[in-house]
């Protein structure tokens, strides 16, 4: 898409894309107003299917938006849903430079820029701009990948360890749907998106079949004694019709915002009314699952899913403290 004049605000948006009264609008050369949404989200779908194929690229904010129209929506829903969101500072900080004119010098001042507030997320943003010069070099826009070689920011790795108390007394006073989510999510290790578009025709009789949205790796969870009993329970209190294990009063399955909101209130009673003291997340609860997997001489690459034995040993080593021998006397 051709650059239009530079933009002094919402420079996130792509070109010819507005916001009016709360709303989003595409302008088109005729300058007609074409109503796109009030959520950015659907915004952005309905503005990639309006455009259609991508014109000629000139400068970041075209290629962003190329990369939005035909990479980003092919992405699992929450990993697309992420890239919208890390495209804002991308388009911020390069939407005004050409593709070709981005040097590592760049990446490394927008890690630094970025980083002061936000480090982690100034790293996954880095991540997707080298996936889109990846793309650009295909495209045959560029010849080279500036962020090749550019090092992440040293991030401190996430070390909370749920503690088995901890879980009891968080599940004591929840919802059934929390009581029996947390009691699956503890025995499978799945990741949340997994859980939650879990089918009923996954429980077949060796186990639990699934294909992980995150790395698209197949396993099967054998089933045990108390990994049947909590299928069982949350089977029984479903008083809907749903092709989902976890479905809602209409039969869908939850979405990431829906269940966070659940979770979070949750969490938030438990702590106002003492049963926890410290808030943890949903996803300390895998991290849990993996470490005392490893502690019980299980294998928590499996469990967990992973591609890599190394990226299970950074996930869970953080989480426990490490055993060791003492001397014996010699005097």
């Amino acid at each position: 898409m051709a650059m239009g004049r530079h933009r002094k605000t919402n420079r996130h948006l792509p070109q010819r894309v507005y916001m009016k009264h709360g709303a989003f609008y595409f302008v088109t050369h005729e300058s007609k107003w074409i109503f796109l949404g009030k959520n950015y989200a659907t915004a952005m779908h309905e503005w990639a299917k309006l455009v259609g194929q991508s014109q000629k690229v000139t400068h970041m904010a075209d290629l962003f938006d190329r990369y939005m129209l035909e990479v980003a929506p092919s992405k699992a829903a929450q990993t697309y849903k992420d890239n919208q969101r890390e495209i804002k500072p991308l388009r911020l900080f390069f939407g005004d430079m050409r593709p070709e004119n981005v040097e590592p010098i760049h990446v490394y001042k927008y890690l630094d820029t970025r980083g002061k507030k936000a480090k982690v997320r100034a790293n996954r943003e880095k991540s997707l701009l080298s996936h889109i010069f990846s793309k650009a070099i295909e495209w045959g826009i560029v010849r080279d990948n500036p962020c090749k070689d550019v090092k992440r920011r040293t991030e401190k790795p996430r070390d909370r360890y749920v503690e088995d108390w901890e879980l009891r007394t968080l599940v004591d006073g929840a919802p059934e749907l929390i009581r029996h989510y947390v009691a699956f999510k503890y025995l499978t290790g799945l990741r949340q998106q997994d859980i939650l578009n879990l089918r009923l025709d996954a429980l077949q009789k060796d186990g639990i079949h699934v294909t992980t949205r995150k790395t698209g790796k197949r396993i099967i969870i054998e089933w045990n004694e108390d990994l049947r009993t909590v299928v069982d329970a949350i089977r029984s209190m479903r008083n809907i019709k749903s092709l989902h294990l976890f479905g809602t009063r209409k039969g869908q399955p939850y979405s990431a915002d829906g269940f966070r909101s659940i979770w979070h209130r949750c969490m938030f009673k438990a702590i106002r009314e003492g049963r926890v003291k410290q808030r943890f997340t949903e996803h300390d609860i895998r991290a849990k699952s993996g470490t005392d997997a490893d502690a019980s001489g299980l294998s928590a690459q499996e469990l967990l899913g992973h591609e890599d034995a190394g990226t299970t040993r950074r996930y869970i080593r953080h989480k426990q403290a490490q055993k060791v021998t003492p001397l014996r006397k010699k005097y």
